[in-house]
């Protein structure tokens, strides 16, 4: 267990927070998280930068961050204990929430900024789909109302993950919206092999029989 835990919060346009979280990544930083997302409204989005560790390096780093940000002209501020405790919670059970479409989409983070600006101009943007992306590892989460014209943007978002290098699934939905829809997207070229493996590890098709890609 760490013995200071910090996170800052920064607000602004998608263009500040992706240029802010870009010099965060180039600075001599550590921070234990990095979450951007909407706040459901156009042109708000927060990023949330979290540090651990000995207290002097967690107080160092957050001084760090805050001068990144007013660089931009950005204002912070500092969450603690269970405020903190709080903000990421709520980011943890985001893809979770029931009566929700929720779809994942992974990319190499270089592609993360480009993304999510198409995202904000399009359609799928528009209130009251949230948005929130692990900066460090590029994974996008998608949250919609859950139905059938939510479902609809799917082959959009498979789309454009397969321009980024990426990939995207429906996460999450309630049963009646995920019927008819491969949920793991298209299989891949590799799927001949996949069967093979799987039918020399499961030959009589006991194991999660048809819950996989391509219905393995």
């Amino acid at each position: 267990v760490p013995e200071e835990s910090a996170t800052s919060i920064a607000r602004g346009t998608l263009v500040q927070m992706a240029k802010l979280a870009s010099e965060l990544a180039r600075a001599k930083l550590l921070p234990a998280a990095v979450f951007l997302g909407n706040c459901v409204e156009k042109q708000n989005w927060r990023l949330a930068v979290r540090f651990d560790g000995f207290a002097s390096a967690v107080a160092r780093q957050l001084i760090d961050f805050d001068s990144l940000a007013q660089q931009q002209s950005i204002e912070t501020e500092t969450r603690r204990a269970e405020s903190e405790q709080r903000l990421w919670r709520a980011i943890a059970d985001l893809p979770l929430q029931p009566d929700r479409l929720v779809y994942r989409m992974t990319l190499p983070p270089g592609y993360l900024a480009e993304v999510l600006n198409k995202l904000e101009d399009s359609p799928i943007g528009t209130a009251p789909t949230v948005i929130s992306a692990d900066v460090s590892v590029g994974t996008l989460w998608i949250v919609m109302p859950a139905n059938q014209a939510s479902a609809g943007h799917f082959a959009d978002l498979i789309s454009l993950a397969r321009d980024h290098r990426g990939h995207v699934v429906m996460l999450a939905a309630p049963r009646e919206v995920q019927l008819g829809v491969e949920v793991w997207g298209p299989a891949p070229t590799t799927i001949s092999l996949m069967r093979e493996i799987k039918r020399r590890f499961d030959p009589r098709g006991v194991l999660n029989s048809g819950r996989f890609v391509g219905g393995l």
